[in-house]
């Protein structure tokens, strides 16, 4: 019920958002596809060739 709450909602999914960005260094592709898929499936990503390049990087998540 707490999370139908605009106001909770938006606080904790901005804090969510905070740790992956900390986590994933400022890496906004990998920031972005770890709060969409989760951050275990972006640090596997991580470690692709194409990581280095955000415009490939994104053009290859599935």
């Amino acid at each position: 019920e707490l999370l139908k709450q605009p106001e909770i909602n938006v606080h904790l999914g901005t804090r969510y958002f905070e740790s992956l960005f900390g986590r994933f260094d400022g890496h906004l592709p990998l920031v972005l596809s770890a709060y969409n898929a989760g951050p275990n499936r972006a640090r596997r990503w991580r470690e692709l060739p194409e990581a280095v390049d955000p415009e490939l990087f994104t053009e290859r998540i599935p």
